[in-house]
């Protein structure tokens, strides 16, 4: 159903191919993660037998997702980061981690500028123009559709020196809402910037039946194990046998 395709310098190398013949490379586990205001993520095995093997390289190697089905695109990206393993019966592989396009915007930081009376699309093709500036041709955007509007559509913002991806969401989406999507169109990828991606669906939602996973993430570190309520402080001075005064702060 899908085929994976890596590219090394516009080569082109099957990895998980839809074809009944037993010769055909396979991956033997895949797994796409998609979220809101996060770039995706793509983890896959492969194993030593498998025609791109040797072929996938940190960040230079992107990676394409086809559903052979709908003929659609699901995942365009690049390996982040390949680790090779051993299972406990000696059979060696590699563990793939690979982000989406999205990905491309930690590869640039912005310049120190202030703007004034821009609207929400402007200052995000002066943004786009600063990362496309630094980087290769194929980690370039073109800003498409932006619906996202601030109250009076006219922004008041300071840039940085922060990674792009990160500014985007700091400058934008955390103070405006919305959400980001890459769209191609005659061979041009275009970074939309919407108010909400998808749709309403009366799908219901069941365990066991249509939920494929669920994972609940707790962080320990910030579990209080002993609170200890302290007064204010007061200050208080003391005189030592030879007349001297030492002020000396503490708490009640």
């Amino acid at each position: 159903m899908y085929e994976v395709v890596i590219l090394n310098e516009g080569v082109e190398t099957i990895i998980n191919a839809v074809s009944p013949s037993p010769e055909a490379p396979r991956l033997p586990s895949g797994t796409i993660k998609q979220g809101i205001y996060t770039i995706d993520s793509f983890t896959f095995e492969i194993y030593p037998s498998n025609i791109g093997y040797s072929k996938i390289n940190t960040l230079t190697t992107s990676v394409e997702i086809t559903n052979k089905i709908t003929n659609e695109k699901e995942f365009r990206g690049r390996v982040l980061l390949p680790t090779p393993k051993m299972d406990s019966s000696g059979k060696l592989y590699t563990n793939v981690i690979c982000e989406s396009e999205l990905g491309y915007l930690m590869d640039s930081t912005q310049r120190y500028g202030e703007y004034h009376n821009v609207t929400v699309k402007q200052f995000l093709e002066i943004i786009i123009d600063n990362h496309n500036k630094q980087v290769s041709e194929d980690k370039k955007f073109t800003v498409g559709v932006v619906d996202v509007v601030d109250s009076n559509n006219s922004l008041y913002r300071f840039l940085g020196y922060e990674k792009t991806f990160d500014t985007i969401k700091d400058k934008l989406i955390d103070r405006l809402g919305g959400e980001l999507r890459i769209r191609y169109s005659n061979g041009v990828r275009y970074l939309d910037y919407l108010q909400e991606i998808g749709y309403t669906s009366s799908t219901e939602i069941r365990l066991s039946k249509n939920l494929k996973s669920i994972e609940e993430e707790r962080d320990p570190t910030h579990i209080i194990t002993r609170l200890v309520p302290l007064g204010a402080k007061i200050k208080k001075t003391e005189v030592d046998e030879e007349g001297n005064e030492t002020e000396i702060e503490t708490e009640e």
